[in-house]
């Protein structure tokens, strides 16, 4: 009977070593700082047809969507606009034709006047019902 115990204990005991080795960790293993919560703010675009900017302001969930102008090439039009403005992409999202970046007030509203730019949306948090 002991035996069984033992492999008994030794089966829970693998088995929660596999299911805490499968969850999330608590401690970051990426040693990049998280990207800073940008201001609540806007800047006015100095062009007089800006691109739409959606949305609202979530310090949950900072940072934009940038929807370009289908019929470009994306990776050449995201690079080209990231080294204009300066800003660092943070993923290419080909089924929008988009990308996502966290930018500051003034650089949305530079990316508002560029003719390639379809329009700019504010991170958003969905929940499930």
């Amino acid at each position: 009977m002991s035996s069984s115990r033992s492999t008994l204990r030794l089966v829970v005991c693998a088995s929660l070593l596999a299911l805490a080795a499968c969850s999330e960790s608590s401690t970051p293993t990426d040693t990049a700082p998280p990207p800073p919560v940008l201001p609540n703010r806007t800047v006015a675009p100095a062009c007089a047809n800006p691109a739409p900017l959606l949305g609202s302001f979530d310090p949950r969930a900072p940072g934009y969507i940038v929807v370009l102008v289908d019929g470009k090439d994306l990776e050449a039009s995201v690079a080209t606009l990231a080294a204009r403005h300066g800003f660092q992409v943070e993923g290419v999202y080909a089924v929008i034709h988009g990308f996502s970046a966290h930018l500051e007030p003034e650089t949305v509203a530079a990316l508002r006047c560029e003719p390639q730019v379809s329009y700019i949306e504010h991170n958003q948090i969905f929940q499930a019902f």
